[in-house]
């Protein structure tokens, strides 16, 4: 699929920016057919977020690449969803509205329709950023690629799309002792793109896991030992919000992770304390404000039973206290 110009997608009703008024720069004419693009495969999985799916619609058109395979896949929406899909369904490579049975399933659905070299899914209140595929594609173009990682930067965005935080990759380059990990933390899941060979190898996602799929699958990858490289361009927005699960649904997801990664630490028991470095992180990580004060302290008793002494840095403890007073450790 071409990419249509900002003139040829519907008025943006009194929205500015990008990506309302606003596109990224388009590859330069004499490249665009050039064979060495490849093609990007986009999954949206969608439920009842009409109030951001446009955005995120527009930011896959409007990226001004040459070969974008967009499939959107719909649980069965109820409000205003399916109409706005429609009214963008020209430039969409394919959808599909039906009942599935959770996330995991709906992205791997998705993939299962995609055709292209490597991808990612977009969440259907997320973003991608202006020439974020142009530059992915640029890191890309001409190697022979099988097992494959492009990652970079990201941010967490509110309601309105205002940037509140950054999220820059970090690239490890002392070796882990978990056979599992990726040397690359930070970031989010939005601007992490994989070659989708390298995702049917790993099984696709769990799909008895509603919360750290991303992160499991990640942690598959790991076991494949894919090529990885790295931009410091800020490729997606991550978007924050009541209604979502990282705020929304913040208890259950944690417990989640809690099991999740009390499966890799029986799983490798020589590398616990690497393991507990990750389980730290992504419980420092989430957002506690739903939770009652005495629910932030048995979170906070919790890690701190679990984490060897040794590992608590001074930093962790302020962090720790931020989480009982604030709800966020940031």
């Amino acid at each position: 699929m071409m990419c249509p110009e900002l003139s040829d997608l519907p008025p943006p009703e009194g929205r500015i920016g990008w990506p309302w008024t606003e596109e990224s720069s388009v590859i330069p004419s004499d490249l665009v057919d050039s064979p060495d693009w490849p093609r990007i495969s986009i999954v949206t999985p969608s439920y009842n977020q009409g109030q951001f799916i446009e955005e995120t619609i527009r930011s896959v058109l409007l990226q001004g690449y040459p070969d974008i395979e967009y499939i959107i896949v719909d649980g069965g929406s109820t409000d205003n969803t399916i109409e706005i899909i429609e009214k963008y369904e020209k430039w969409i490579t394919r959808w599909v509205v039906e009942r599935d049975y959770g996330q995991s399933h709906a992205i791997n659905k998705g993939f299962n329709l995609a055709t292209g070299e490597f991808g990612n899914w977009l969440n259907s209140d997320d973003i991608l950023m202006p020439n974020a595929l142009g530059e992915l594609g640029a890191l890309y173009a001409g190697g022979d690629h099988v097992n494959y990682i492009l990652a970079g930067a990201g941010y967490e965005i509110d309601v309105e799309s205002r940037t509140t935080r950054e999220r820059p990759l970090i690239v490890n380059h002392i070796p882990s002792p978990l056979p599992i990990s990726l040397p690359i933390t930070g970031g989010i899941q939005q601007s992490l793109f994989f070659s989708l060979n390298l995702f049917r190898e790993a099984g696709g996602l769990n799909p008895t896991i509603c919360y750290p799929m991303d992160i499991d699958l990640q942690l598959c990858f790991g076991f494949l030992n894919p090529e990885i490289s790295t931009t410091d361009k800020f490729i997606a927005g991550f978007r924050k919000h009541e209604n979502s699960k990282t705020i929304g649904q913040s208890s259950a997801m944690t417990r989640e992770k809690k099991i999740l990664f009390d499966f890799y630490r029986r799983k490798y028991p020589e590398s616990n304390d690497a393991v507990q470095k990750l389980v730290t992180g992504y419980l420092f990580s989430t957002d506690y404000r739903r939770l009652g004060l005495l629910q932030r302290l048995k979170v906070v008793l919790e890690i701190f039973l679990r984490t060897p002494r040794r590992l608590l840095r001074l930093s962790d403890w302020k962090r720790m206290t931020k989480i009982v007073v604030r709800g966020v450790s940031e």
